[in-house]
């Protein structure tokens, strides 16, 4: 599904999502564009639920490390069970 395009802070937002057919996999995409000559320096919040409550921990970030910063690229999260529990989520942030 893909939702029209909204201006929000000078900026062309787009948000997606892509199911897989037989997985239990979610894709949601958002594009934030500059319609501008001019730079636009805003902060983004973007809030999800991974589903695994209090017991979300990191796993993994770009940095080869578990500490999530805003140098950051991607992060795995995950609620630590490896018997059960609740899938592993891989968030992109940039590239």
């Amino acid at each position: 599904m893909i939702a029209s395009a909204v201006s929000i802070a000078g900026l062309t937002v787009r948000m997606q999502y892509h199911a897989m057919s037989g997985s239990a996999v979610l894709r949601n995409l958002v594009t934030l564009q500059n319609p501008t000559g001019s730079p636009i320096t805003v902060p983004v919040d973007f809030a999800t639920n991974f589903g695994s409550d209090g017991q979300t921990a990191v796993q993994a970030t770009s940095s080869g490390d578990t500490a999530f910063t805003t140098a950051d690229r991607w992060i795995v999260t995950d609620d630590g069970s490896l018997t059960g529990g609740d899938p592993a989520n891989l968030t992109v942030f940039a590239g």
